[in-house]
């Protein structure tokens, strides 16, 4: 569920992100989603000193969900862009740039589990 709830919150967060994205404009939508998934993702790592049982828990789902959530304002203004920066060469940006996110889900975790282990991680 922990890993799951990225997916979840990224649906969830598009149509919000899309809504935005109108009102605000594409820069501060981009910068807000940037920030907030880098900070999402650094203290996701810092969740091993909340303890065990169910603040750690509480804690990983609370920054997983910030980090879908971030991930959704991310590509959704990256995919207003689009147009604006490839024009004619708009399907094939599109295709490489939805290609490269689908290797990123499939191949970051099992990156990230390698390392983890490598690292001396423990289970």
């Amino acid at each position: 569920w922990i890993f799951g709830i990225f997916e979840l919150a990224t649906m969830l967060g598009t149509p919000i992100a899309m809504w935005a994205l109108v009102r605000l404009g594409s820069k501060p939508l981009l910068v807000a989603g940037n920030m907030l998934g880098g900070l999402g993702n650094i203290l996701l790592g810092l969740c091993w000193y909340v303890g065990r049982g169910a603040p750690f828990v509480t804690c990983c789902f609370a920054l997983r969900m910030l980090a879908g959530f971030s991930f959704a304002v991310a590509s959704t203004t990256g995919q207003a862009l689009l147009p604006a920066l490839f024009g004619p060469s708009l399907s094939t940006a599109a295709g490489t740039m939805e290609g490269v996110i689908g290797l990123a889900m499939i191949c970051g975790p099992i990156v990230g589990s390698a390392l983890f282990a490598l690292g001396g991680g423990e289970d």
